[in-house]
């Protein structure tokens, strides 16, 4: 997920999620969960916090939001002439919700398959 001025220009913020399901159990508990936010600051962050606050949990909306609050929380943007640090703070918060509903529905899909 990103967001950006104009399409194809590079992200203000992005956000990639991937999700592993454990296998056997009823529901969707995850497993496994990766996280990690771009064009936020001058380095990639990889959102740990976040990423334990969801695995080896069932998946749910208040836990992805408690989730997005622990990446709020640890991240630290940047201003420049496109986009305030705070901005892009809760865009990425934003984004992580997107992302990681978006990887569960595809890790719930394959492990239908």
């Amino acid at each position: 997920m990103e967001v950006s001025r104009r399409q194809g220009d590079f992200a203000l913020v992005g956000v990639a999620a991937q999700v592993s399901l454990t296998e056997g159990l009823p529901g969707s508990v995850i497993s496994d969960v990766r996280i990690a936010v771009t064009g936020a600051a001058d380095t990639p962050h990889r959102a740990t916090e976040a990423e334990e606050l969801l695995a080896a949990q069932e998946f749910d909306a208040a836990r992805c939001t408690e989730a997005a609050e622990a990446l709020r929380s640890t991240l630290h943007p940047v201003d420049d002439l496109h986009a305030i640090a705070e901005y892009r703070r809760d865009v990425a918060g934003e984004l992580m919700i997107r992302a990681v509903i978006e990887a569960h529905g595809r890790a719930v899909h394959t492990a239908a398959a």
